[in-house]
């Protein structure tokens, strides 16, 4: 790292700044910027097929409300603006297997193309809030809608509002906490830039244990529901 502030270098030493590595090689290993080995292949196979499962998912529950039901609701709603912020989400993917990023060590990049990398970082955990709000938050609706019955406030009606109460407020928080945690804003993806940034570690941490606990009751409930019937 350069002892001049990056805001005071002049033209020429920015541009020289950045066409560095992004991180010193460790001993017994070489930068290699120009063609550095990747999994571009993997990166974009695995884009590609989160693309086109979750679309044509989405288009299967589309034809069944427009043929079915075709009464709309807010659930609708919400599944429409996550399939689209999903849709942002899965840029990412496409841009990395573009810049040739996907696993490739930081020592292998110059900043320039760190830079993007972080940008594009930022861009999917963003999305990725957003989508996990509108999708869970539209499935516990649609959980509501179908197990509780409507007279009664029992336990299917405290376990879908509390938790879709609780997903809600984590994340909310979640996303207005990742476009807050650097000052400047762009330092998120100029880490050279003057400035500070919040440690994001724990909030990626509980984020993943979150998730797996409300997929847990998504998943359950109905089941819950469903060895409930009394059927023949």
């Amino acid at each position: 790292m350069s002892a001049t502030p990056f805001g005071s270098m002049t033209p020429d030493e920015r541009e020289e700044f950045l066409s560095q590595p992004a991180l010193a090689a460790p001993d017994g290993f070489t930068s290699h910027l120009t063609n550095p080995e990747s999994r571009n292949d993997l990166g974009l196979s695995v884009t590609i097929a989160c693309t086109v499962i979750a679309w044509v998912l989405f288009l299967l529950r589309l034809y069944a409300f427009f043929v079915y039901r075709k009464e709309t609701r807010i659930q609708e709603g919400l599944a429409l603006v996550a399939a689209a912020t999903f849709t942002v989400l899965l840029y990412p993917g496409y841009h990395l297997a573009k810049l040739g990023a996907f696993y490739v060590h930081q020592w292998d990049m110059d900043r320039h193309k760190f830079s993007e990398v972080l940008l594009m970082s930022y861009i999917l955990t963003t999305m990725w809030y957003l989508t996990m709000l509108f999708a869970k938050s539209a499935i516990m609706l649609e959980w509501l809608r179908v197990f509780w019955p409507g007279h009664s406030r029992n336990s299917i009606y405290w376990i879908c509002n509390i938790t879709l109460g609780v997903l809600v407020a984590f994340f909310s928080a979640g996303f207005i906490y990742f476009q807050a945690r650097c000052q400047p804003f762009h330092k998120a993806w100029n880490p050279w830039l003057e400035g500070t940034c919040s440690n994001r570690s724990y909030i990626d941490k509980a984020s993943v244990f979150f998730n797996i606990a409300v997929d847990l009751v998504i998943f359950i409930l109905p089941q819950t529901m469903v060895w409930r019937l009394h059927a023949p």
